[in-house]
């Protein structure tokens, strides 16, 4: 039984995570028109959530862009 609390926990712990590192909605939808809209991209800006990816020159403060 403390097993199966103890794996429940770790999963709500790791969703948690995962949630914490997703862009706003508003700032993602801008930023990938952005990404679509330019040629010359950074050659780390893959993937569809600037968080979750790290992309280069992309600044943010919890899941809000700040400055890019």
């Amino acid at each position: 039984m403390v097993q199966r609390i103890r794996l429940w926990m770790m999963i709500c712990c790791c969703q948690v995570m995962v949630i914490a590192a997703v862009t706003d909605p508003n700032d993602l939808v801008v930023l990938n028109a952005l990404k679509y809209g330019w040629e010359n991209l950074p050659h780390d800006w893959k993937g569809s959530d600037p968080c979750g990816s790290n992309w280069e020159g992309i600044n943010r403060t919890d899941s809000h862009i700040t400055t890019l």
